[in-house]
C-alpha cells in the first residue's frame, strides 16, 4: 500500500484540478451518479465513505439528507475535503482503518468503496472488516473498474498485478504504482467469502461508447457474518 499512497500524495493536487475542471467524462456522465443512485436506493441514515478522496461523495450525500463519514490516507485530499464543506473526515490509511475495527464512533448503514480498492490481501481484509462496521443488515457498495476493460488489451483475463501509470489523464501525473486486477468471478467469490451476499450487480454504460464505465456491486451482510 505504501507505493499507492506515495503516488496519491504526489498527484493529489493534479487529481483535484482534474475533478474541479470536470475533465473525467466517465465520472461526469456515468459513475458519480451511478454510485449515488445505488446508495440512495438503500435509504441509509449514516454512510462510511472509505477512500473518500476530496470528499465529493460525502458532500453529495449530505445534500440528500444523508450523514457521511469520509476516510482517506492521503493528506492533501483530506485537507481539501475538510475545506470544502459538509461531512466528517478522518485521515486514516486503510491499514489504520483496519486497526479501528470495530469502528469506535458508530455503526453504519452502508459502507462504500468507490474506485479505491487496489490491493490484493488488503482488499480482502477490508471487506471482512466491513461486516463489523455496519448494522446487522448493513449494506456494502463497491464501484470499481469493470473487469472487461482488460479485454482487447492483449493481457490474459485473469487476476494479477497491473501498473497504473495515470496515462490518458489530461494533466501531468507521476509515480506509477501497481494495483491488483480481478476478474468478475474473482470479485464475486471474494465478496461471498468475506461475508457479503450480492444484492445487485450493475454495469453502468458510458453514453458515448456504449461500453461499461464501471462495475457496481451492492451487497448485504450475510446471516453467518451477523452471527459473528
Amino acid at each position: 500500500m505504501a507505493a499507492i499512497l506515495e503516488s496519491w500524495e504526489a498527484n493529489a493536487r493534479q487529481w483535484i484540478d482534474v475533478l474541479d475542471a470536470g475533465e473525467l467524462d466517465s465520472r461526469e456522465l456515468v459513475t458519480n451518479q451511478a454510485v449515488m443512485d445505488a446508495i440512495a436506493r438503500l435509504h441509509p441514515s449514516l454512510v462510511l465513505d472509505a477512500g473518500c478522496g476530496e470528499g465529493w461523495l460525502c458532500r453529495a450525500l449530505h445534500k440528500k439528507g444523508i450523514d457521511a463519514v469520509g476516510v482517506d490516507g492521503t493528506t492533501e485530499l483530506i485537507h481539501q475535503a475538510r475545506l470544502r464543506g459538509e461531512g466528517h473526515y478522518e485521515l486514516l490509511t486503510f491499514e489504520e482503518l483496519l486497526e479501528q475495527s470495530p469502528w469506535p464512533m458508530a455503526y453504519f448503514d452502508v459502507v462504500v468503496f468507490n474506485f479505491c480498492l487496489y490491493e490484493k490481501a488488503l482488499t480482502q481484509n477490508l471487506l471482512h472488516a466491513a461486516t463489523r462496521w455496519v448494522f446487522p443488515h448493513g449494506k456494502l457498495v463497491i464501484q470499481t473498474l469493470h473487469p472487461f476493460a482488460a479485454l482487447g488489451t492483449g493481457r490474459p483475463y485473469e487476476d494479477g498485478w497491473q501498473v497504473e501509470s495515470w496515462a490518458g489523464l489530461p494533466r501531468a501525473f507521476s509515480h506509477p504504482y501497481k494495483w491488483y486486477y480481478r476478474t468478475m468471478g474473482s470479485w464475486l467469490t471474494l465478496l461471498l467469502s468475506a461475508g457479503w451476499q450480492i444484492l445487485a450487480l450493475e454495469e453502468p454504460l458510458h453514453p458515448r461508447t456504449g461500453r461499461p464505465a464501471s462495475l457496481l456491486i451492492t451487497a448485504q451482510k450475510t446471516a453467518t457474518a451477523i452471527r459473528h
